[in-house]
């Protein structure tokens, strides 16, 4: 079987897959959208580890060490605020809607990160920031004007997937290969 691309995350559904899609539809008619491609509702997600290229051999292991680690993660709340560039406002390939830091979300990023590092999964090369990305921004893309306050909003979080990125002819789009619950249930599918 051939490798495939990838990564751990939190899926956003519900009340808060409502709310981003309602500002997601909102900056859409305020802003010039040459140079943007927003992000699939079906695809939004907080990215907890990418992991690359894996093989079935270490996605096998993947599954089975979160499967023992995830039962000492209780549910969440995740909180949702304002907007901003990433990584970087000079060099933003992203636009993104701010997840604040959670004891728990910052000890389930770690964990992940431990378990892709044993199986031997590619180092990652940036600081865990909790985001979700809403838009893909092209070089010279105008949006200084999105740059809005918005109320935080918290959701709850009570599951953990690895998803599989998948290119076609229609751009990405990802699908769940195993998800996790957060209470206690352990492996769902």
């Amino acid at each position: 079987m051939p490798h495939e691309r990838l990564f751990f995350a939190l899926p956003i559904n519900g009340q808060a897959k409502a709310a981003i899609i309602a500002i997601m539809k909102t900056l859409q008619s305020s802003v010039d959208n040459d140079g943007i491609k927003w992000v699939p509702p079906e695809n939004l997600h907080v990215t907890l580890r990418f992991l690359g290229q894996v093989s079935p051999a270490q996605k096998q292991q993947l599954i089975e060490a979160v499967s023992l680690v995830i039962k000492t993660i209780p549910p969440f709340s995740m909180t949702v605020g304002g907007l901003m560039l990433f990584p970087q406002k000079k060099a933003a390939k992203y636009l993104v809607l701010k997840v604040g830091d959670h004891p728990v979300l910052t000890q389930l990023a770690e964990k992940l990160d431990k378990i892709a590092t044993k199986v031997g999964c590619q180092k990652e090369h940036f600081r865990f920031r909790p985001h979700i990305s809403i838009a893909r921004l092209k070089a010279g893309a105008e949006i200084d004007s999105v740059f809005i306050e918005r109320k935080p909003h918290d959701y709850e979080v009570n599951e953990v997937a690895l998803f599989s990125s998948v290119s076609n002819l229609r751009g990405v789009r990802y699908v769940t290969v195993t998800r996790w619950g957060l209470d206690k249930s352990g492996l769902l599918d």
